[in-house]
């Protein structure tokens, strides 16, 4: 019996969170929460109810499982809140990994996170709670990103690097083996990163 999934957030993000939990096989999406009415027909289409984010306790009807579909590039507070609003809600955040992706047995993925098409989380490496490593990003050997980041497509962390919480890694990003990068930092796309990027770096 596939496991009943609530999504919050209702945009693109949303979407691609939906691709790979339903490419999983393991989930079918009950309902998703979101605040733009706009974007009710998309889901209702589908046979997916959407629910207004101010009436989240009506989502638990569907199920006590979920996870967030909400995007972060700039500010990574609304993933951080929405993430705990479940939690506070009562519900139990799902931990989702592409059958595209590749993680190691030996590497850790936080509860809540989501591991999107085509990465690669690599031998002893960790990502932490509500992050997103999406799709072709990869974490080498020893690597490990903290809580409420955001690894972005085709981003490269070279073995044991390590990222804080709330960090931006942008798409295309190169980051040398043994780089340490801070919390709450911004990484342009296409950044090379060869030394060490203190807490706050943008």
């Amino acid at each position: 019996m596939k496991k009943r999934l609530v999504i919050l957030g209702d945009g693109g993000h949303a979407k691609s969170v939906s691709d790979v939990a339903l490419a999983t096989g393991e989930y079918e999406i009950s309902a998703v929460l979101g605040l733009d009415s706009k974007n009710a027909s998309h889901w209702n289409a589908k046979g997916i109810d959407w629910i207004h984010e101010n009436s989240a306790q009506e989502a638990l009807r569907h199920s006590t499982l979920a996870i967030v579909g909400l995007g972060q590039i700039s500010d990574p507070a609304p993933r951080e809140s929405a993430f705990l609003k479940l939690q506070n809600l009562g519900f139990e955040l799902a931990t989702i990994v592409s059958p595209f992706a590749y993680v190691s047995n030996s590497a850790e993925v936080g509860r809540g996170s989501i591991v999107m098409h085509g990465a690669i989380v690599s031998i002893d490496s960790r990502v932490g709670e509500n992050t997103i490593v999406n799709s072709m990003a990869l974490l080498e050997h020893e690597s490990s990103v903290g809580s409420h980041s955001h690894v972005s497509t085709g981003a490269i962390l070279n073995g044991n690097c390590t990222v804080g919480d709330r960090t931006f890694i942008g798409s295309g990003t190169v980051v040398r083996q043994g780089i340490r990068i801070g919390s709450d930092c911004l990484i342009p796309m296409g950044s090379q990163v060869f030394a060490d990027l203190t807490d706050g770096h943008r």
